[in-house]
């Protein structure tokens, strides 16, 4: 079995723990809910990127790696020279150097799965869930209630979604756009602006046929009875 993957997979996930250990303990430059929510976030983007690299193995986890270890960078410029900040800036970028050398080779799938959800399917999942820390990044003097009712619904939304539930990508459809005015307009301008456009994006990959057939039943190949109701590619993506 090959040690490296493994070795990259412990890097990438350690230096956004490292960045939640900081924040828990001195939050600054942000206020306590959004050091809260860019924590969570953190730490969830940890255990998708690890699961990613470990059990998927697709570009996508790699590629979601990268990018998570380059916004700790940019998070670093905005905490400073701390000891724990600083150590975490140095391990994403350890991690980025890792991730994009020759040690992956082999292990990276060069091709998606025959039978897994398209790239657009797995960006409406995981840039739902990047509201979580994306709200702290938008407001980060302070959250209102408007807030905090985003950061709850937007990643219950992603977690419906991934759980190949039609209902929930309609629901994405519809109601991700209401939900995200109300943080809007509770947000200064730049970090309204920011939030208008992630959400904009994210409905109109939500209303992309590719998404709709993500969730849909896969047909059933065999001419025998079906018993069972066939996987979607979401779920068969998490085997």
């Amino acid at each position: 079995m090959k040690r490296a993957p493994f070795t990259v997979a412990a890097v990438t996930v350690l230096a956004p723990l490292v960045f939640a250990a900081q924040l828990g303990l001195d939050p600054d430059p942000f206020a306590d809910g959004p050091a809260t929510a860019l924590t969570a976030g953190l730490v969830v983007f940890a255990l998708i990127a690890v699961t990613g690299l470990l059990l998927s193995r697709g570009r996508w986890s790699r590629n979601l790696s990268i990018g998570l270890s380059i916004s700790q960078i940019g998070l670093f410029v905005s905490i400073g020279f701390k000891p724990l900040s600083t150590t975490a800036a140095f391990l994403a970028a350890l991690s980025i150097t890792s991730l994009t050398g020759p040690w992956l080779t082999g292990w990276i799938r060069l091709r998606p799965a025959a039978d897994g959800p398209d790239p657009r399917a797995v960006s409406l999942a995981i840039g739902t869930i990047a509201l979580l820390p994306g709200t702290a990044l938008a407001s980060p003097a302070g959250f209102t209630w408007q807030h905090i009712l985003f950061v709850i619904v937007a990643p219950v939304m992603a977690l419906a979604y991934s759980q190949a539930s039609i209902a929930a990508l309609w629901v994405l459809r519809l109601g991700l756009m209401p939900f995200s005015v109300i943080a809007i307009s509770a947000s200064p301008l730049i970090g309204a602006s920011y939030l208008a456009v992630h959400v904009i994006v994210l409905t109109v990959i939500a209303w992309s046929k590719e998404t709709m057939l993500a969730v849909r039943p896969l047909l059933e190949r065999s001419l025998g009875p079906r018993s069972a109701r066939p996987p979607t590619s979401l779920e068969k993506s998490k085997r």
